[in-house]
């Protein structure tokens, strides 16, 4: 097996270096696999396609060594017995005559045995495969967001390392090893993310086996030296002394480590008159972040007054289409009016929209408000998709369909936009419409952005709630596959209603797809008339 793995080795070795020389004639790509479930799917099954290829290979060489393995065994089964005399053993002519026709048959051409056409092809097949999607595969931008992913989710919902490395206690997922854990701290260490670093990391010692030095890479000396860091960083000077002390016991010549220990032993003195000495990290949390999380999570509630003042209704007065089944509408919230329609789409028109939409998603933009250009955006993580409604079929039919619920005029509304969220999916709080009266970069489409419609395209197991920040509390609306959400976005004055603040969660566990549909101001006059308030 060894055998097999240099002669990988080599080859992997020979592709990259073919691949670096190459690499001046080809534009580098946009990494953000990070930003779609759907393209992790994707990456799921180009994975177990390349893994069969490289057992079927490894399969093939066995099989090819194993002979070679006969071959040899065979040769030293005809040796001489240990301890008898091997110019005995020769004074047997036949003896002497085998030998005699393996150096001129056998190890002459034993290269040749060892580059058998069949695993030959098998490799060049394998690594032209790589060669042609080399470019398209996970950058270190992915792995970044994978890392930023996790920690958004910890932090929303208050969840601690421990949960992540046992899988969120589902047992489908991957139980993180030692050596997997201790990577995810250090990638926090080089990156001056003690906060973090320091949960991995000591969740990593714990798990540390008890009496053993040395776990594949990771040698325990290593990972309290990281720790030791993170913890002085994060004013922790007890443990840091405590944890170098232990290095210093382990291994006594260690360089570093009794230069560390008397750091941090100073500081740890020092700090008993001095306590701003303790070089604590402090972590910076916008402004919306602590009710944002509570609300993610469901520590914060709706108060029980205003829950009594919210009902559900059957309504077939809309458009004869509901008449023989009627909208089952549920009212969410006054201020703003919030209204879930349950049931709005059926299966076939989900599955249709997400057939047409999975070959178009890229990545989700954002307007810029300084230059109202369309920018990528770390606080919206997805991709989406614009279907249209003059170029596709089930795009006009849901658009349709969504115009007799809400009773606009839906040739101002914009293409059918269609999500998926990738790793711990959200979007930060945002306003639908331009917070400027008269936005540029609507201004081809009909004014300001007058209504949402927001289609649940998808269960989620845990997380990616829709919430309302600026309203009362606990306004939280769970995706409910088929159920549509619709909200004005402006006053009838044509102000913009400020309660209408919202963002997506963090998806925890599953896959969210939403649709959205934004109508604009012009031609709704008559269908959303103005008050007599101008206020209003």
């Amino acid at each position: 097996m060894r055998i097999i793995l240099q002669i990988l080795f080599l080859v992997i070795l020979l592709f990259e270096t073919e691949a670096k020389s190459k690499s001046e004639e080809y534009q580098k790509p946009k990494h953000d696999f990070f930003t779609s479930a759907s393209d992790m799917e994707v990456l799921l099954n180009v994975e177990k396609k390349l893994s069969k290829k490289f057992l079927r290979y490894v399969r093939k060489e066995e099989e090819r060594l194993d002979k070679l393995e006969d071959e040899i065994r065979n040769i030293e089964d005809g040796w001489p017995q240990p301890g008898r005399s091997k110019a005995q053993w020769l004074s047997h002519v036949t003896n002497s005559y085998t030998i005699l026709k393996r150096f001129s048959t056998f190890w002459p051409k034993i290269g040749d045995f060892s580059k058998s056409n069949t695993t030959k092809d098998h490799m060049l097949r394998l690594f032209s495969d790589l060669s042609r999607i080399k470019e398209s595969l996970p950058a270190e931008e992915d792995m970044k967001g994978a890392l930023n992913a996790v920690f958004r989710l910890q932090d929303t919902y208050d969840l601690p390392a421990a949960d992540f490395i046992d899988g969120l206690g589902g047992d489908r997922a991957h139980k993180l090893s030692v050596e997997e854990i201790f990577e995810i701290g250090f990638l926090c260490v080089g990156i001056n993310d003690h906060y973090h670093a320091q949960q991995w990391l000591n969740e990593a010692l714990n798990r540390f086996p008890v009496g053993i030095q040395q776990v594949g890479f990771l040698d325990r000396i290593s990972l309290l030296e990281y720790l030791a860091w993170s913890e002085y960083h994060l004013g922790h000077l007890e443990q840091a002394v405590n944890l170098t002390a232990q290095i210093v016991h382990i291994d006594p010549t260690h360089k570093s480590a009794p230069i560390n220990l008397e750091l941090y032993q100073h500081d740890l003195k020092a700090s008993q008159f001095n306590p701003n000495i303790r070089k604590k990290v402090f972590r910076r949390e916008k402004d919306w972040q602590t009710r944002h999380n509570n609300l993610c999570n469901g520590k914060e509630v709706m108060e029980q007054e205003i829950i009594d003042k919210l009902y559900c209704e059957f309504d077939n007065k809309r458009h004869p289409r509901f008449i023989l089944k009627p909208l089952k509408v549920e009212h969410l919230y006054n201020e703003p009016g919030l209204t879930m329609y349950h049931d709005l789409l059926r299966d076939w028109e989900i599955d249709a929209v997400k057939e047409k939409a999975r070959p178009l998603l890229k990545r989700a933009t954002v307007h810029d408000p300084k230059t109202g250009e369309l920018v990528f955006a770390d606080y919206r993580i997805s991709k989406s998709a614009w279907l249209k409604p003059e170029m596709d079929q089930i795009a006009n039919h849901v658009i349709n369909k969504v115009g007799d619920v809400i009773n606009l005029d839906m040739r101002y509304s914009e293409s059918l936009q269609v999500q998926n969220y990738g790793l711990a999916g959200q979007y930060e709080p945002h306003f639908d419409h331009s917070t400027v009266r008269t936005p540029k970069q609507f201004k081809e489409l009909g004014g300001n952005r007058i209504a949402t419609m927001l289609l649940y395209m998808s269960e989620v197991e845990r997380g990616g709630a829709t919430i309302f920040v600026n309203t009362g509390p606990g306004v939280a609306i769970w995706p409910e596959k088929g159920a549509g959400v619709f909200w004005y976005n402006l006053l009838r004055n044509g102000d913009g209603d400020k309660k209408t603040r919202h963002a997506g969660c963090p998806v925890l566990v599953g896959h969210k797809w939403v649709s959205n549909l934004w109508i604009h101001e012009h031609g709704q006059e008559f269908r959303r008339q103005c008050s007599l308030n101008m206020h209003e």
